[in-house]
């Protein structure tokens, strides 16, 4: 498989940077990382099928000061994460307008997008709940909430991307590209026992194999919006 490049984008200061190294320190340690510059990194990283990849994270930092280069990197990316912060209103319509210009470049099936929203660890001044930012999220796109700061659910938004990612690749080997569906991803919500929201958005996930501060749990879907399995990962301290 050819290197995967993820494309990290959204607003400032919504902790894009902070979830992209705790996500890369809490990887196994004999996991070989490279910066191949300031905003990106290089590594390899267990999939869901439990074979090691290479990963190229892309931490676009400063996409304010280079409003061009964000067309060059929609392009040249493999699969995006999109963050905004729960607390603030401006980074999720800018979420928005980003997810929007990917689709357009990428094309309206593109799937391997996931919205992030951040900052699970405010709650007093929270201004986008879950269930708005789910109503808004369509049907091709992943959707998880995190904090990077607690390093609570850092795993899920970049294991949701490389499962979907390698789905994506088992519908292209099988010649089946022009029949091709838009996924249908559905979200369930679930309460940690430190009393944060967690969610995963997943159909047909595989339960794979976690590092011991992570439980993975499969549940059935009681939804009337279709069948199949809901991803919840529940961190324990």
């Amino acid at each position: 498989m050819k290197v995967l490049r993820v494309v990290v984008l959204g607003a400032n200061r919504v902790g894009k940077t902070t979830l992209v190294k705790t996500f890369l320190q809490s990887s196994p340690d004999h996991s070989i990382e490279s910066n191949v510059s300031k905003d990106v990194h290089s590594k390899m990283i267990l999939f869901p099928d439990g074979l090691y990849h290479r990963v190229e994270f892309v931490d676009i930092s400063n996409l304010d000061e280079f409003p061009s280069m964000k067309e060059v990197y929609i392009q040249t990316g493999d699969a995006f994460v999109v963050m905004y912060a729960v607390d603030n209103q401006q980074s999720y319509d800018e979420a928005q307008v980003i997810r929007q210009e990917i689709t357009r470049l990428k094309g309206r099936c593109f799937d391997n997008i996931v919205m992030v929203g951040n900052k699970l660890d405010i709650k007093s001044t929270r201004k986008i709940s879950t269930e708005k930012a789910c109503d808004n999220i369509p049907e091709t796109c992943l959707f998880t909430e995190t904090s990077a700061k607690l390093g609570l659910n850092v795993h899920c938004p970049f294991t949701l991307l490389f499962d979907n990612y390698l789905q994506s690749l088992k519908e292209i080997e099988s010649s089946d590209v022009e029949m091709k569906r838009c996924k249908h991803y559905l979200g369930w919500l679930t309460k940690s026992p430190t009393n944060f929201y967690i969610l995963g958005k997943q159909c047909g996930m595989k339960s794979h194999s976690t590092n011991n501060r992570d439980q993975a749990v499969m549940n059935p879907l009681i939804n009337t919006k279709g069948s199949g399995w809901v991803w919840l990962v529940n961190r324990s301290y």
